[in-house]
């Protein structure tokens, strides 16, 4: 089955999280106490700031 442009973008943008030191999980396979430096979790300030970064993506605004 051929990938959406979504799911494309979402792939890339958790590459350039991870490039830039985020831990990238699926939120039902997430354990939030695996990476020493996570002391308060804060998984909706990230999810917002992914979809912010797709919202980016898809209106072209976002630059690489």
């Amino acid at each position: 089955m051929a990938r959406s442009p979504e799911d494309n973008a979402r792939e890339n943008i958790d590459l350039m999280l991870e490039k830039a030191g985020w831990h990238i999980y699926d939120i039902k396979e997430a354990n939030i106490h695996a990476h020493r430096e996570i002391k308060t979790p804060n998984l909706k300030r990230a999810e917002c700031l992914r979809q912010a970064i797709l919202k980016k993506a898809f209106s072209g605004r976002l630059v690489s």
